[in-house]
């Protein structure tokens, strides 16, 4: 997925080379790219009261929802201790969206409705994290922290009418849009393979607990992914 992020770079970057030069430790320095997917516990009860509604009253109800989206991590992190370090992620944590479509009669008129939520959400997180090597190669890890999260939400409603022979008598359509921000705790596990002196393969499960965006209600987002981990 291609979106416009919603952050200045230049904000992310910034952070992380400070972070690095506030240490002037290179050999305990480390930059981590990932890639993965992102899935999203979303609240459909609204949506599926809705749906309730319509069948209840002799029409049909469908719910879809995406889950899961890419997610992305860029990062660098200092290892200040055999056991302990600190990192600094930028997260783009992807899409959710949830749809109802619907159709019921009135009368002698039908009803086509859809009705669709959707959340994007990106998080700059500093992280605490331990680690204990297992071998030579292979280290265990976990990490907590907290996350400042940029929510954009937007939600579109359209339907139509028609009677008897198929003719439209009504068209509506409504949509609104809305940011915010919120902190949110962040928790992490993972293993490294640790390919040579400079290069490490990492596996990542990373979660962004009790968000609150302005649509799709209070959600937990988990994040699995891999990627590559470079010392200098």
């Amino acid at each position: 997925m291609v979106k416009k992020r919603r952050i200045n770079w230049v904000s992310c970057v910034l952070p992380l080379g400070l972070l690095a030069c506030a240490f002037n430790a290179p050999a305990q320095t480390y930059l981590t790219v990932e890639g993965g997917k992102a899935f999203a516990d979303l609240n459909l009860g609204d949506f599926k009261a809705f749906n309730a509604s319509i069948a209840a009253g002799g029409g049909q109800a469908r719910l879809k929802h995406s889950d899961p989206d890419t997610a992305f991590v860029l990062g660098i992190g200092y290892q200040f201790h055999p056991n302990w370090g600190m990192e600094l992620l930028y997260l783009d944590m992807g899409k959710a969206s949830a749809r109802s479509i619907s159709s019921d009669r009135v009368g002698t008129f039908t009803r086509n409705r859809t009705i669709t939520e959707s959340i994007e959400q990106d998080a700059l997180a500093a992280n605490l994290v331990g680690s204990v090597r297992i071998k030579d190669s292979l280290v265990l890890k976990a990490s907590l922290g907290v996350g400042h999260v940029w929510q954009k939400s937007h939600g579109q409603a359209t339907g139509q009418t028609f009677n008897s022979l198929g003719q439209t008598v009504v068209s509506e359509a409504e949509s609104r849009s809305r940011s915010s921000t919120q902190w949110a705790p962040v928790m992490g596990l993972g293993a490294g393979y640790q390919i040579n002196e400079d290069w490490q393969i990492n596996l990542n499960w990373r979660r962004f607990a009790d968000l609150k965006p302005d649509m799709l209600g209070r959600m937990d987002i988990d994040l699995f992914t891999v990627g590559v981990q470079y010392h200098f």
